[in-house]
């Protein structure tokens, strides 16, 4: 070419790295019987750019090096799925109720296709339906699941089963005076109704008859055993026994004035029996299994029949 620049496009697709050999020549037949050589250059494939290089003859090579942008396009399909309705736990139990009671649980779950009960955190093995039985206390929710795999977390629902007080017993402090021992609120009753405000844990009463006392935690509410109160009885047997030492550490003797079959017991004032004894001897002794905490006792006596003739408090040493 007698006018330079010469340009020229290879387009060869290459890869970084690859090398090439360029020879420049003077096409003019020359001297030496063929083109003269003016000189060679190996270019190398490497970052695209621009590049000069000077031949030993003087001639300048510029080449430029451009990696071709390959644009790929993919396509692929998104689901989105429906959240389900946030459940709700409701029951139509009165709450708090009592041990033993059974209390049912629902869960609304229009928009689910499983439902999974939790107690406290943890998941209730088998419990998947939309009810839940719950004999414990705990806190219960449920986690609905929707087609997908998608979630809605119910908010915790408090379940309490309260304990039944300790059955109060009832026994006599004086003529006419009954006397229980409980930690909880109490309501005394005669002939199975509530006498308005008895609600102490002695009641002084005006009449013969059947009296009850009850212990109230919550509902549950426990119910003494029936006590007749019979005046003309107390009053005829208040000298039946006599009993010595009092206080008393080991045991108790007890000195009967009739010789009559009598039923003997030492309890605390939660009526407990701690020593029992059946003897129609006129001198008696009762004795307790085991060593007593100092403290009030009580000891009944009844009759064959079952009837309480006569109740005196005893104390036990320090």
């Amino acid at each position: 070419d007698t006018d330079p620049p010469l340009t020229f496009v290879l387009g060869w697709e290459t890869t970084p790295g690859a090398e090439f050999m360029l020879s420049v020549k003077d096409d003019d037949s020359g001297g030496f019987g063929g083109d003269d050589n003016c000189g060679n250059l190996t270019i190398t494939v490497g970052e695209p750019g621009v590049y000069t290089a000077t031949l030993p003859g003087g001639s300048v090579v510029e080449y430029s090096i451009s990696h071709p942008v390959l644009a790929y396009t993919f396509y692929d399909t998104v689901t989105i799925f429906p959240t389900p309705e946030l459940p709700l736990v409701a029951t139509s139990d009165a709450l708090p109720a009592c041990e033993g009671d059974t209390i049912t649980l629902h869960v609304s779950t229009e928009d689910a296709v499983t439902v999974q009960w939790y107690n406290d955190g943890t998941p209730i093995p088998g419990a998947e339906n939309d009810t839940l039985l719950v004999t414990t206390s705990g806190s219960y929710y449920a986690v609905a699941t929707a087609t997908g795999g998608c979630t809605s977390t119910a908010s915790a629902f408090g379940v309490e089963l309260l304990d039944y007080p300790f059955t109060p017993y009832i026994y006599t402090t004086a003529f006419n005076v009954l006397a229980t021992s409980s930690d909880y609120p109490l309501q005394w009753y005669y002939e199975g109704n509530p006498i308005p405000g008895a609600t102490d844990s002695t009641f002084t009463a005006a009449l013969e008859g059947q009296y009850q006392v009850a212990a109230a935690n919550g509902p549950c509410i426990s119910f003494s055993a029936v006590y007749s109160l019979v005046f003309n009885n107390i009053g005829q047997t208040e000298s039946l026994i006599r009993v010595a030492p009092n206080p008393f550490q080991n045991n108790i003797s007890i000195e009967q004035t009739f010789n009559r079959l009598l039923y003997i017991q030492l309890m605390d004032l939660q009526g407990r029996a701690v020593a029992i004894v059946t003897s129609s001897e006129k001198a008696i002794q009762l004795q307790p299994d085991s060593e007593l905490p100092a403290g009030t006792y009580l000891i009944e006596v009844r009759d064959e029949q079952g009837s309480v003739l006569q109740q005196l408090m005893v104390k036990v040493a320090e």
